[in-house]
């Protein structure tokens, strides 16, 4: 690296295809990565209550992190599983807004 400039991260990318913990535990490497974007991929839940029940853990841990910054940008990207995925419509957007994981 040259000397003089400054250097950051301005994109931070974790995707874990696994299940439920496995999400939450790269969504809590992510939080400790100092970046201004923040990028989380991940299988979403068939089911509607799995869904926010993932939901619910990450509010939960966004609001007990001491890592969190809220003047940082995460984004939340819900892939459908392979075998029934259209990648049209099923692709969910979510992102953080007033410390709680929002629609897009």
């Amino acid at each position: 690296l040259q000397e003089g400039p400054i250097y950051e991260m301005l994109l931070a990318v974790e995707s874990e295809l696994g299940d439920e913990h496995e999400v939450m535990r790269d969504f809590l490497k992510l939080l400790d990565i100092k970046s201004r974007i923040k990028c989380l991929v991940y299988y979403r839940c068939k089911r509607k209550s799995r869904d926010e029940r993932l939901c619910e853990r990450i509010n939960w841990v966004l609001s007990h992190h001491a890592n969190f910054d809220p003047e940082e940008s995460i984004l939340f990207v819900g892939l459908p599983k392979p075998n029934n995925a259209t990648l049209t419509d099923d692709i969910e957007f979510r992102c953080v807004i007033d410390r709680k994981v929002a629609a897009l």
